[in-house]
């Protein structure tokens, strides 16, 4: 007898969260581990199923990596899977895969308005579509476009764009954290790693991501201040370029767990300034309105909601 329950699994190349829909639409408490805790997504999937005793008659999965078709790989973890092989070994239907942030923005109609903290103010078009940016373990992006009734979810991987220089000294900086490869991303320097280079870069030495916010807090290390500074212009302008992208009069929301973890650190005048900087758009850009997002477990809000847009077939 089907239960009529679903496994939400929220993947990143840190930690994985896990948390059961009930068949009224009600999202369990989670369980969060490392995803390094489990060889592969399969043997953590199972694990979850022994210890609760929940045999869910559905999956969804929201993952931090591409989904263009039936094998997904994380871009920044060794796990690899194909949503058939979990519906054949599991019993899994429907399996409905979407990318990380492509969860989250489709989330964005369900979340109360308490989860959108001001960082810029504007007016949304609520016709345009909304841009998601998610620093934190890697940079993810992604829109949300009316469509009727309805929303389409776009996925993107912008956050592997190649990261531009503002002026000379921003070209010098950057000169300093390029990769032998050559290219330059905006992952590369607005992901939470990307704050230790930047600092490294800027003072010779080495600390964590964590280490430089605090320091930033401080009073005795300018450099720490100064990548902190850097960081959130960056964000501000990687923010607004492709807030031109996806024509997102809608609005912006900044997600990720990087400017939470920044606090005070988080430079709100450094990131507006860059994100309105764009020349003749910059009207265009001061009319969007930006958010942080504080809400718990955004994404599977968005899976639960996926399942409800197509229950019937898997959602990429």
């Amino acid at each position: 007898m089907r239960s009529g329950t679903a496994l939400l699994a929220d993947i990143g190349g840190t930690n994985t969260r896990f948390a059961l829909l009930d068949q009224d639409g009600r999202i369990g408490t989670p369980d969060v581990f490392p995803t390094a805790a489990h060889d592969t997504l399969e043997a953590a999937i199972q694990h979850w199923m022994d210890r609760t005793g929940h045999r869910p008659d559905a999956l969804a999965l929201a993952v931090a990596g591409p989904v263009t078709g039936d094998e997904v790989a994380l871009t920044n973890h060794p796990w690899r899977f194909s949503a058939s092989g979990l519906a054949a070994r599991f019993g899994f239907a429907p399996v409905c895969v979407m990318n990380d942030v492509a969860a989250i923005a489709r989330a964005l109609p369900d979340l109360p308005e308490s989860a959108f903290l001001p960082l810029k103010p504007g007016t949304a078009n609520p016709a345009a579509a909304r841009l998601v940016v998610a620093p934190g373990t890697g940079l993810g992006v992604a829109a949300l476009i009316p469509a009727g009734s309805s929303f389409h979810v776009a996925s993107s991987e912008g956050g592997h764009v190649t990261l531009a220089a503002r002026d000379v000294a921003e070209a010098a900086l950057l000169e300093k954290l390029r990769p032998d490869s050559g290219h330059l991303s905006a992952e590369d320097v607005l992901a939470a790693p990307g704050l230790a280079r930047l600092y490294r870069a800027l003072s010779g030495r080495e600390a964590t991501p964590e280490e430089v916010t605090a320091a930033a807090l401080g009073c005795g290390d300018p450099q720490a201040k100064a990548a902190a500074s850097a960081h959130s212009a960056m964000l501000g302008g990687i923010a607004g370029d492709l807030a031109m992208s996806f024509d997102a009069r809608g609005g912006v929301v900044i997600a990720g767990d990087l400017p939470g973890r920044m606090g005070p650190a988080f430079d709100r005048d450094a990131f507006i300034r860059r994100f309105t900087d764009k020349g003749p758009f910059a009207a265009y850009l001061e009319a969007i309105p930006v958010s942080l997002l504080d809400a718990a477990y955004p994404a599977f809000t968005g899976l639960a909601a996926a399942l409800r847009d197509q229950p019937n077939r898997p959602v990429t």
